[in-house]
């Protein structure tokens, strides 16, 4: 994983044009680059994984930062880490790690100064999230002075998913979505990225750039 971009955005700016501040550089390409897939706990300086109490036996049941030898041949993420949260995919497994359950991890503090936009790739399992509806992503931004949420992004909402430029979602492929933060100017804020289990089971979610 490179960067979660927090773009800076005046008027028309883009990143095509150059114009863009990074104020959010989590640093995942500095984890140890392995020969087997590999699951660190040890999060960026400032973030903060909130579990769900859930007992699991699987480190990728929670989230991780993933990193493989294969210079990111699995998933087709760049770099070799990334974010990673994975389920069990039916009602046996012995790792245990079922739902209903939400599974937070925030960044740490970033004071918006101007407007800025979050951009990120993500990838999930379109039948599990649009026809079993057993899980989402959820992209929020928090105030760290009323802890007042405001929800971003769904990924299970067509309507959300579709005004942060993802229109369509039916396949295994990386989307990446853009979110707007002009509303919290002025505001110092943690993003939070909620996995959330709906049913008893899930499936695997990735995160980057």
């Amino acid at each position: 994983m490179k960067k979660l971009y927090l773009a800076l955005s005046l008027l028309a700016c883009t990143f095509a044009n150059g114009h863009a501040q990074t104020i959010l550089d989590e640093g995942f390409e500095g984890y140890e680059q392995r020969d087997t897939t590999y699951y660190a706990k040890d999060f960026p300086e400032g973030w903060t994984y909130e579990g769900s109490g859930v007992s699991t036996k699987s480190d990728y049941y929670t989230w991780a930062v993933e990193t493989y030898g294969r210079n990111g041949s699995y998933p087709s993420m760049s770099g070799h880490a990334w974010l990673y949260m994975d389920a069990p995919t039916y009602d046996g497994d012995p790792r245990g790690g079922f739902g209903p359950r939400t599974e937070r991890l925030l960044t740490n503090e970033l004071t918006l100064d101007n407007t800025y936009q979050l951009t990120f790739d993500w990838k999930a399992a379109p039948a599990y999230v649009n026809d079993y509806k057993s899980y989402t992503l959820k992209v929020y931004a928090v105030n760290t002075e009323t802890n007042a949420e405001t929800l971003l992004l769904d990924i299970a909402d067509e309507k959300s998913r579709k005004a942060s430029g993802v229109t369509s979602f039916d396949t295994w492929d990386q989307h990446q979505s853009k979110l707007d933060l002009s509303a919290f100017q002025g505001q110092t804020i943690r993003i939070a990225f909620d996995y959330v289990m709906l049913k008893t089971t899930g499936n695997a979610l990735w995160i980057d750039n």
